[in-house]
């Protein structure tokens, strides 16, 4: 019975070890993000949100089942695509952190904003972090003098000429 117990104790212990000091993936140090406006699955118009990385780039696509059918069988589907715009990224957490919940990212959920790349720790990371959008100044009309509204023709009005007709 002490055996059995050593022997159990020992499980345990490996077994606690094991995920308290358990390594994330990963995350890729380079990357190319092949931009086409034409899923190379579905035919229809890519989406940023959709992506995956295969060997060092990361293909868009229109909706999360072509994602899933290119994840089967990759090399068909890159094989459909033509002219592509290949962009290096810039791994913008290079510390390995996803920068919304501070925990260990993963190489699965990530988001390409302009020429770099942000990875995060779950697929509801992203959404939390929108890009900040800078206000729009908006042009205020230019204020009129009153003698200018009062010279501007009224609607249903024909615009008199202010210059005499010369008359022959």
């Amino acid at each position: 019975m002490k055996c059995f117990s050593r022997v159990f104790f020992i499980l345990c212990l490996t077994l606690l070890s094991g995920s308290l000091f358990a390594q994330t993936e990963a995350l890729p140090k380079e990357l190319t993000d092949v931009r086409v406006n034409i899923c190379p699955v579905s035919g229809s118009f890519t989406h940023e949100e959709f992506a995956a990385i295969f060997e060092g780039k990361i293909y868009h696509f229109s909706c999360a089942t072509a994602t899933a059918e290119f994840i089967k069988k990759p090399a068909e589907f890159i094989a459909k695509i033509k002219s592509p715009l290949e962009q290096k990224l810039t791994v913008s957490n290079t510390d390995g952190i996803c920068p919304i919940s501070k925990k260990p990212a993963k190489p699965e959920f990530f988001q390409v904003h302009g020429d770099s790349v942000t990875f995060y720790c779950s697929s509801e990371c992203p959404r939390q972090d929108c890009p900040k959008i800078e206000p729009i100044a908006i042009a205020t009309p230019t204020a009129q003098t009153p003698q200018a509204l009062k010279d501007q023709p009224q609607a249903g009005q024909v615009p008199v000429a202010s210059a005499p007709l010369d008359k022959k």
